[in-house]
């Protein structure tokens, strides 16, 4: 429900114009339509009429971002103008392309970013193309930011929402409950607290199915895990900020929050083995248990004329789960390779060859940045800047066999057939600046420069029982457990592999007021991904064991301007990208296992995106507001992608994840009735084909995902600061494939895949009250 008009910004001068939304994109604080960068914006309002609670759900609304992710909270691929590549999720692969922050604290590891349940956010803001001068790396592409409201000194205020909701299509009941509470102790210290809970109910059902191991013949069915609405989602937790006043001039604003999700069941579907849409078989355990806390603190101040920030935060995050394995085994033995008997238990009998996937992950970071600006009234004003950052991950990829025997099982790990265990820790340092200098009143040009330097190391044993790779020790004994985690190097010895770089990002940019409604600008800017450390030079024989720093120069033309005396605005920007020295990984044979699932990154080449951004609001009559947003993106690899022994992606192939085409419109009208005030809106989103992989091998194989459109609508009422709604997400239930992906290889599993569909019709019932 609707925030206090506090929390939203300035509101517009009259009923009829568009309200002013503010920005800190460019770390401090202006006007939207004033800053010469493409931005896309949902601030307080639009979060809650639209009824986002999630990362998916205002992933919907950007045109310029898509993802590969496939389950709430998962470690999903982000993607900015078609510029991100995936290897498989793991984490001894890439850093992220775009940059995830919370108010001013990054919160993007290898792992991804922490899915942050959307509640009493200011905004979220997305700001396209490099921002490698100000954010730094993993800004590549593009950054986007969840801005939290801030304590409130004047007033005591708070609110609670609760909803009630169901899958209309086979599926649960669901229902959140949410509130916020702000309290000004005095004139120098307040707190804002936020609390919310929120279970979705599942509407994938798990088909009951039973299979033949073909070298064991073993019959096993999944009785124990089949049924209706498999995968609910819980997610529960809170955030805290205490904005305490030292004096006019500085303030110190601690903050902490803490969230957990508990996701039961899987989104998978299996509508290659004809159990249809929404519909899975599942022969395991599917569970996820994904945590995180993050203290903040930011203290703002005044060193003579310039304004000192400093932002240092701490992020820890844990995730731990099961993931049904049973089809690797079963596709694997089914080839005749007598894969099913080489799992045997301690009285050497073949046993059920079923695998568990159980991975474990922690992430820590610790960042720290301070900056000093001058006065925007200068002449000549900008930012100088410090930023460190230290970010560590801890791995552990279990592969579980029920009652295999300890001669088969990795050393120290009973049950476990093959492990994947290691560490990563990287380092980043940097310093930055960027000036503006008003050459007139209507002409302002911009200069910023960033170094970097960056140190990454990787630890790692990843192999079966017997497997020497990996293990560190006076000696290397086939088949005694690890003292420690190594990589093998290209020289063959073990020891961790160190990755380290500098360099310089830069940007430049023009903007030309032609008056107060309109604004011209033209900008050159670069962005960086780190390189780093693949896990072993053995398994590839044609991969390094290192890859180097990737690079991204971007070229954009922008207007933003604003019509009919503040009732409407029209913003374009049209976009020219160049990416040198692409980090992709590629699945490829394990000389170790036999099998495919072993990813190298390499730099793969060169490729370009092309496009254009363009959004519009209006108000053509009191009450009523129409928004629309889109994005075009071409986005093609400029050369062959060759991976040391064949070419797997031609020159030309389109980039994968992003279509061309995205794009929404939302048109909300709100009315007297009677004593209330009351609301309609509809909302309609819409995306072209896209593909879902890099190699031409995975593509004929799998194909496109298919053009598709969602509905949304919403009714409600308000009096005495209380609201109630009835709302409905893709009311037509157009089902659409978000992602497609196998269980193992394709050339293994070719029969099969596995499809996430998007989610079903769900209607829902709000009650929300302020006071």
């Amino acid at each position: 429900m609707p925030n206090t008009a506090a929390a939203n910004g300035p509101e517009a001068k009259n009923g009829d114009q568009i309200a002013d939304i503010v920005v800190t994109a460019q770390k401090r604080v202006q006007n939207l339509q004033d800053v010469p960068v493409s931005i896309q914006v949902l601030d307080t309002r639009k979060l809650d009429q639209l009824q986002i609670r999630d990362f998916r759900d205002y992933v919907k609304y950007l045109p310029s971002v898509a993802t590969s992710g496939s389950n709430p909270g998962s470690n999903a691929t982000v993607v900015v103008r078609g510029i991100a590549t995936d290897g498989g999720n793991y984490v001894q692969g890439s850093l992220p392309t775009v940059g995830i922050y919370l108010d001013e604290q990054p919160i993007t590891t290898i792992n991804g970013a922490a899915d942050l349940h959307v509640y009493d956010l200011a905004r979220v803001e997305v700001l396209s193309g490099p921002q490698g001068t100000l954010f730094g790396a993993s800004s590549e592409a593009g950054t986007i930011r969840l801005i939290t409201n801030r304590p409130d000194f004047t007033k005591l205020s708070g609110g609670y929402d609760l909803e009630l909701n169901h899958y209309t299509v086979k599926g649960a009941i669901g229902g959140k409950a949410e509130g916020f509470i702000n309290v000004p102790f005095n004139n120098s210290v307040a707190l804002r607290v936020v609390g919310f809970y929120d279970h979705a109910g599942g509407y994938i059902r798990n088909l009951p199915s039973s299979r033949i191991y073909y070298t064991s013949q073993i019959t096993v069915n999944n009785s124990r895990y089949a049924g209706a609405n498999n995968n609910p989602v819980d997610t529960y937790g809170g955030r805290a900020q205490l904005a305490i006043k030292l004096s006019d001039d500085w303030m110190v604003t601690p903050s902490f929050v803490e969230q957990v999700r508990d996701r039961f069941g899987n989104f998978n579907s299996f509508p290659a083995r004809g159990a249809g849409q929404l519909v899975t078989q599942r022969f395991g355990s599917d569970y996820s248990h994904d945590e995180f806390h993050q203290a903040g603190l930011t203290i703002t101040g005044k060193v003579a004329d310039l304004d000192l920030t400093y932002a240092g935060t701490y992020y820890d995050r844990h995730a731990h789960g099961d993931v049904d394995y049973a089809d690797y085994a079963y596709f694997y033995d089914t080839m005749g390779s007598g894969f099913g008997a080489g799992f045997k238990d301690n009285a050497g009998r073949i046993i059920d060859p079923t695998q568990t996937f159980s991975p474990t992950t922690r992430s820590q970071k610790l960042s720290q940045e301070v900056r000093l600006a001058t006065p925007t009234d200068w002449r000549i004003h900008g930012i100088l800047g410090a930023f460190y950052q230290r970010q560590k991950e801890f791995f552990d990829y279990d592969y579980h066999i029920n009652n295999l025997a300890t001669s088969l099982s990795v050393t120290g790990h009973p049950g476990t057939y093959y492990l994947d265990i290691g560490n990563r820790i990287d380092r980043d340092y940097a310093v930055f600046s960027q000036a503006d200098v008003d050459v007139t009143r209507q002409l302002t040009v911009t200069g910023g420069v960033r170094y970097y330097k960056y140190n990454n190391t990787l630890t790692d044993f990843n192999g079966t029982k017997g497997s020497e790779a990996g293990c560190i020790g006076p000696a290397t004994i086939k088949g005694e457990p690890c003292t420690s985690l190594g990589v093998v190097r290209p020289d063959g010895s073990i020891g961790p592999v160190q990755v380290k770089d500098d360099g310089f990002t830069y940007r430049g940019n023009v903007t030309f007021k032609i008056n107060r409604d309109h604004l011209l600008y033209a900008t050159v800017s670069d962005g960086f991904r780190p390189g780093g450390a693949n896990s072993r030079s053995t398994v590839n024989p044609g991969a390094s064991i290192t890859y180097g720093a990737e690079k991204l120069t971007n070229f954009e033309l922008g207007s933003k301007n604003t019509f009919m005396n503040g009732r409407a605005t029209a913003n374009l920007t049209l976009f020219w990208e160049k990416w040198n020295g692409i980090q992709l990984a590629v699945e490829t044979f394990s000389a170790l296992t036999g099998t495919g699932g072993i990813y190298t990154t390499q730099n793969a080449g060169r490729a370009r995106s092309r496009g254009a951004e363009f959004d519009f609001s209006v108000r053509p009559i009191t009450g009523m507001t129409i928004t629309s947003a889109s994005t075009y993106t071409d986005a093609r690899l400029l050369q062959d992608y060759f991976d040391g022994f064949s070419v797997v992606a031609p020159k030309g192939e389109r980039l994968p994840f992003t279509s061309p085409f995205k794009s929404n419109i939302i048109g909300r009208y709100e009315f007297p009735f009677g004593s209330y005030r009351a609301h309609v809106q509809a909302a309609e989103t819409y995306q072209s084909k896209a593909w879902n992989n890099f190699e031409t091998s995975n593509r004929n194989f799998y194909g496109q995902r298919d053009a598709y459109a969602t509905t949304d609508l919403a009714a409600g009422l308000e009096w005495n600061r209380m609201t109630f709604e009835l709302y409905a997400t893709n009311l037509l239930d157009a089902r659409a494939i978000t992602n497609k992906f196998n269980g193992c290889g394709v050339g293994t599993c070719r029969p099969d895949q596995y499809v996430i569909y998007n989610q079903p019709r769900l209607i829902g019932l709000r009650f929300g009250q302020r006071f």
